[in-house]
């Protein structure tokens, strides 16, 4: 028999076609195909599990915060929850929701016909609220109560969280109008927002902002009883302002107390108002003092200042002898600007209820009365 001839020195023995095998493209392919279709399942049902435990989180979270109002002597009431907004959003729904504090010491209620919040499944420090619609409001002041209503077309607020603070808020209201009895007679407004930061720092000195303010309003209505001089509609009001100094807690009066005597003030960084005739942009500093009464000075660039002393002097706010002395005093600081009309820059200063132009005292100022006091 033929013996097998031995491989020669150096030349690898030849492979086995099965080890050198390689699938069809076709098949390979599949392969893939399968395992992602598996993969996106697992990925997909472990997401589905994820959602559906925040929005059973979020549920519990809002119960729990309803029920510990309740401890605190809360009303707080609702028709009906869902919870929807699946896949990326969760979406809080409240029917007729309302809150009040029956037991306070000034009591107030609120109730809306819905509000909506939402966030993402996998971040509760962020969120939306809108609030559209029919608002009742109910509250006491100096022993009796007082209603209003209204409606809005846009109530939105978008609201930030730090350790289950607010931190920043932006809240935007379009085409609001409310009328009650007693101080909320009437309360327009076209359109407003407001940005709120505040400092989640525990500390304050008299130097540290613990509140960033941004504040727009256009076609504000206010309520005719505050007798506002030169009418009860504001075109326009503009605010950037940071409130300096720790507010320590407790009631609102004792809290503006320990403020003022902790150093506390407002820088108002700009104040912009367009009222009647009179344009005003102005920035200083407000504080309060022993009494709880505003107390600032500020730079000031007003448009329409004669037309708006002649108005304050018709409606016998201001005696013909101040008219006449502002008029002549600060006629001489004033110029035309590019736009060809009289313009006035001056120091406004408020001080023991009094307006200051300059070095003339205009008006005074009613008093604030704060609740509780």
């Amino acid at each position: 028999m033929r013996q097998p001839t031995p491989p020669r020195p150096g030349k690898a023995a030849e492979r086995h076609p099965a080890l050198d095998y390689r699938p069809p493209r076709r098949l390979r392919a599949a392969k893939w195909a399968l395992g992602a279709v598996g993969a996106g399942i697992v990925i997909g049902a472990l997401y589905i599990g994820l959602w559906y435990y925040a929005a059973a989180l979020a549920r519990n979270s809002l119960l729990g915060w309803v029920e510990a109002q309740r401890r605190e002597g809360a009303v707080v009431a609702f028709e009906h929850l869902d919870i929807g907004g699946f896949p990326f959003h969760l979406r809080l729904v409240l029917d007729k929701p309302a809150f009040s504090l029956p037991a306070a010491d000034a009591p107030w209620g609120w109730e809306a016909v819905q509000v909506v919040a939402e966030m993402r499944p996998w971040n509760f420090q962020r969120f939306t609220v809108q609030a559209p619609g029919r608002h009742a409001l109910m509250w006491t002041a100096n022993g009796t109560r007082w209603t209003a209503e209204g409606h809005a077309d846009i109530v939105n607020a978008q609201i930030r969280l730090d350790g289950g603070r607010v931190v920043d808020s932006h809240i935007e209201v379009e085409a609001a109008d409310f009328a009650g009895d007693g101080p909320l007679d009437r309360l327009a407004l076209g359109r407003g927002t407001l940005d709120l930061v505040l400092s989640p720092g525990t500390t304050a000195t008299d130097r540290t902002p613990v509140a960033d303010i941004r504040l727009t309003a256009r076609d504000l209505g206010v309520p005719t009883v505050w007798g506002l001089p030169l009418g009860a509609d504001i075109a326009a009001i503009e605010l950037a302002a940071a409130v300096l100094g720790g507010v320590p807690p407790g009631p609102l009066v004792d809290a503006l107390a320990g403020w003022r005597d902790g150093g506390g003030t407002v820088e108002v960084r700009h104040l912009g108002l367009i009222y009647g005739p009179l344009t005003l942009a102005a920035d200083g500093t407000l504080a309060l003092d022993a009494d709880l009464q505003p107390i600032g000075a500020f730079t000031t660039r007003i448009e329409g200042f004669f037309e708006t002393v002649n108005a304050l002097h018709e409606k016998g706010l201001i005696r013909s002898q101040d008219a006449v002395t502002a008029k002549m005093v600060l006629g001489v600081l004033s110029k035309r600007n590019d736009a060809g009309r009289i313009s006035l820059t001056v120091p406004l200063t408020v001080q023991e209820r009094r307006l200051y132009v300059g070095p003339v005292p205009l008006a005074v100022i009613p008093p604030v009365r704060w609740q509780g006091r």
